[in-house]
């Protein structure tokens, strides 16, 4: 049997150098899950996902800023995918590969929350969710359903929004 041979005398070594740096995301989680920096479980599947499918670099840079700041996180994951997503709109100057694609998956799963708690927002903390990017909208959601004791859900949604959008405003 014949082993093919790549069309694209690069590709081959753009793959290897690609693995490379996706087994060093990988081991860099593995390292900081050893040294209790980063609890097993802290991540949900959605975070862990996004981080896994980000560029390595930013990905990297991401687990890096993690474990150097020092703030207490309500919901690790929302704050994952938020960090890498101001990474990533940051660019890192990493060529065209540095770009993560548009996530489908996180606008289904946000849509997915809203409907789950339509009877907890109303319709206009909905329009301003939709209104977000969809990791955004969806690490709002995230945290809305982990934290304990938010008495008008439609406010807290309304308030994270606005500083969604001031933010934005602020870093561009």
């Amino acid at each position: 049997s014949s082993v093919p041979v790549s069309i694209c005398p690069t590709s081959r070594e753009e793959a290897e150098a690609m693995e490379t740096t996706a087994e060093m995301v990988e081991e860099r989680l593995r390292e900081m899950q050893d040294r209790g920096v980063l609890k097993p479980d802290e991540l949900d599947e959605h975070a862990e996902a996004q981080l896994r499918r980000a560029d390595p670099d930013i990905a990297l840079e991401a687990l890096s800023q993690w474990e150097t700041s020092s703030f207490k996180r309500r919901n690790p994951s929302a704050c994952m995918v938020s960090l890498l997503k101001k990474l990533n709109e940051q660019g890192l100057d990493l060529g065209p590969s540095g770009a993560v694609e548009p996530d489908v998956a996180a606008q289904q799963q946000a849509e997915d929350l809203m409907s789950e708690m339509s009877d907890k927002i109303d319709a206009s903390a909905t329009r301003q969710l939709r209104g977000l990017e969809p990791t955004e909208a969806l690490a709002i959601l995230t945290e809305l359903r982990h934290a304990d004791g938010i008495r008008n859900p439609s406010a807290f949604i309304m308030s994270a929004v606005k500083r969604c959008n001031n933010q934005g405003r602020s870093s561009g």
